[in-house]
């Protein structure tokens, strides 16, 4: 093979995703998997949960202290003194720890000021005061923290000086947050994409202090906290999906609560789709992508 040919397989080989599984990490194989992960920009070992651990992350981050992309996805073996290693990757721009129960010190994450894209969803554990240092991470563009224990209104207010953010999904925090604290989010300047499904405390009153830019708003079909919905929406000129709503196309009378009544009415729907808004009546998300 030529020089060329061999400096066009080695960029190929570093732009693609090296992906560990639990069955691929054995002795036979360890050799040629080490030289892979040396040469990846992006590890993903959320297929390798049970072979992950501390040890296993810090001989990793050695190999390759320059990698650009770090899923570690349901690693619950991953602890604090893991996160210890994070230090030396300052060119990591994303990094998923979604599920990893035992992480309780983020100090090491936010010291990462590479960051564009960090999930810290469903984790027991991070506290408020630990989270509302996200805001010294001044380049991150997309934010994840779906079921995650820490989350409040101060957060919100902290992470609201993220002036770059574009995705934030604050699903399933129920009670904690508040139209308080997301009065300083609908203030956002880049933000597009926003998840509150089954965000208790939200009413429909906190849409009315959002401005331009927000494209993707996901809720939770709720009429007595969505109530008049409608009229709070239209400072929102760039909407065009609303996500989890239930419409009067599928409103057959039989609807028991407040969850199963269509939000809104056969005239506010049809003005909606004129301009151009998609209502999805199932859940949606939006993932963390580069």
């Amino acid at each position: 093979m030529s020089t060329r040919a061999l400096n066009a397989h080695d960029s190929a080989l570093e732009r693609s995703v090296f992906v560990m599984r639990d069955s691929s990490f054995d002795p036979e194989h360890i050799t040629r998997t080490k030289r892979e992960i040396g040469q990846r920009c992006s590890l993903d070992f959320s297929r390798a949960v049970h072979v992950m651990n501390d040890e296993l992350l810090g001989e990793v981050l050695q190999l390759n202290p320059h990698i650009t992309q770090l899923n570690l996805s349901r690693c619950d073996n991953i602890t604090d003194a893991g996160t210890n290693w994070l230090r030396s990757s300052q060119d990591l721009k994303y990094l998923n720890l979604y599920g990893c129960y035992e992480l309780t010190n983020i100090s090491r994450v936010v010291c990462i000021t590479s960051l564009t894209h960090l999930c810290l969803s469903a984790m027991n554990d991070v506290s408020s005061s630990a989270l509302r240092r996200l805001s010294e991470l001044t380049r991150l563009r997309q934010l994840h923290l779906s079921d995650n224990c820490g989350i409040d209104d101060e957060v919100l207010k902290s992470i609201s000086q993220l002036e770059v953010l574009t995705h934030l999904n604050l699903s399933l925090s129920h009670e904690r947050i508040s139209n308080d604290g997301l009065s300083r989010v609908g203030r956002m300047p880049m933000l597009t994409h926003l998840n509150l499904y089954c965000c208790h405390n939200i009413t429909a009153e906190i849409f009315s202090q959002f401005g331009q830019g927000l494209q993707v708003l996901i809720l939770q079909n709720d009429c007595e906290r969505m109530k008049n919905l409608y009229s709070h929406l239209h400072n929102i000129g760039t909407l065009e999906v609303l996500g989890g709503l239930r419409t009067p196309e599928f409103d057959d009378g039989s609807a028991s609560d407040d969850e199963e009544m269509p939000i809104f009415t056969e005239h506010e729907w049809n003005d909606l789709k004129d301009r151009g808004v998609k209502i999805e009546h199932e859940y949606v998300d939006f993932p963390m992508t580069m």
